[in-house]
């Protein structure tokens, strides 16, 4: 890049810092808004990925957060070429807690195609102080579980979703872990599932949690305390040996193991479908 446009380019960065966005008279905003515009322009010619970078980073910092970086950071998100440029745009947006950054992250990580951009971009959101308490960005983590194409991003999420110990997340776990292609994804699903609502059952419930059954218990000879049930599981002419165990246990039994092999089970004889 000549070292012309390289001076333009770092004199426009200069510029958008230089405008306030608070307490100015309409002019000022007016050049503000040229200067931003400009910087997105000149962003598309830069072909430099580093100073791309740079203007992200820029833009992104605290002494010009506001309407008109969020709309040049929003550019970059969606239309960069590189990779590291769009991932620290996503990131920079997370700054801002406003009704316009979770639809324009949900649309960014349903089109974007780099596999760690968007595991990163997750990571980031399940995180980010801004989003710590809101039910949305829990709910956009989860249906990207259900729908990332890359099992080793379900399997970040699932770790992003457990982080943020959400219920809303409850769902979407067990949905995974019932029917998600990859074992190992199935696998972690549920045991996040499990860990999230524990806290929860153990808040509702005062009384003290029974002690688990012995393995080797055996029906209609040893007790099946209170919480738990019998599972069983065959299909003509075999039948497994019933257990006593919670519901989500026989139900992780026959959606990961069982039913691929034709096998029908049913928990305190209710079919499990």
């Amino acid at each position: 890049m000549p070292e012309q446009r390289r001076l333009f380019f770092a004199g426009v960065l200069a510029c958008a810092l230089a405008a306030p966005l608070q307490g100015t008279q309409p002019a000022s905003i007016a050049v503000s808004s040229a200067n931003i515009d400009a910087l997105i322009q000149d962003m598309r010619r830069v072909e430099d990925p580093p100073m791309r970078l740079d203007a992200v980073r820029v833009l992104s910092g605290s002494a010009y957060k506001g309407p008109l970086a969020f709309k040049a950071l929003s550019w970059a998100m969606q239309n960069d070429l590189n990779n590291d440029v769009r991932q620290a745009a996503a990131v920079a947006l997370m700054d801002y807690d406003s009704g316009e950054t979770l639809p324009l992250l949900e649309k960014f990580l349903r089109e974007e195609i780099g596999d760690e951009v968007r595991r990163s971009v997750c990571a980031a959101l399940a995180s980010a102080p801004a989003y710590a308490s809101n039910r949305g960005a829990t709910t956009l983590l989860a249906e990207r579980l259900g729908e990332d194409p890359s099992a080793l991003v379900r399997l970040s999420l699932i770790d992003d979703l457990l982080r943020r110990q959400d219920p809303a997340a409850l769902e979407s776990l067990k949905r995974d872990a019932q029917k998600d292609d990859d074992k190992s994804v199935r696998a972690a699903a549920w045991a996040a599932h499990k860990k999230i609502a524990a806290p929860r059952k153990v808040r509702e419930a005062k009384t003290a949690k029974p002690a688990p059954p012995s393995y080797n218990a055996v029906k209609g000879v040893d007790h099946c305390p209170l919480g738990f049930g019998w599972c069983e599981c065959g299909r003509p002419p075999l039948k497994i040996k019933a257990r006593c165990v919670q519901r989500e246990d026989c139900e992780y039994s026959f959606f990961n193991s069982y039913k691929r092999q034709g096998f029908d089970c049913s928990w305190n004889g209710e079919n499990i479908e």
